[in-house]
């Protein structure tokens, strides 16, 4: 499974290619080696009894609770759906954020953050 753009849930940032990462056995859940060695332990370890599983969000766009998110493609943040702009960079998240943008007439561009 490819992680690239997830974020690793102990150190937050995201996953590169390059990098280590290590799956949890029993949810799936990715980290960082570093981060899991460091931790010990899963970082959802307290969801297991539960039957938690990890879900890739950055194809599936849905995230570990089922709930619906929009991974910016600039930076990776997880916003909120129907969010037009990232709460992180500003970067539009879909094409309606730029037909939003382009009809309040922005001066700045489509970016409102500047």
């Amino acid at each position: 499974m490819d992680y690239i753009g997830e974020k690793c849930p102990v150190c937050g940032k995201n996953f590169h290619a390059d990098d280590d990462v290590v799956v949890c056995p029993i949810c799936g859940t990715p980290h960082h080696r570093e981060c899991y060695e460091n931790l010990g332990h899963c970082f959802n370890e307290d969801k297991h009894a539960e039957g938690f599983s990890f879900d890739n969000s950055v194809n599936g766009e849905t995230n570990n609770s089922g709930g619906e998110f929009i991974i910016c493609k600039k930076c990776g943040k997880h916003n909120p759906k129907g969010t037009f702009f990232c709460g992180n960079c500003g970067e539009p998240l879909s094409e309606n954020a730029q037909k939003v943008s382009g009809e309040q007439n922005n001066p700045y561009g489509n970016n409102p953050y500047g």
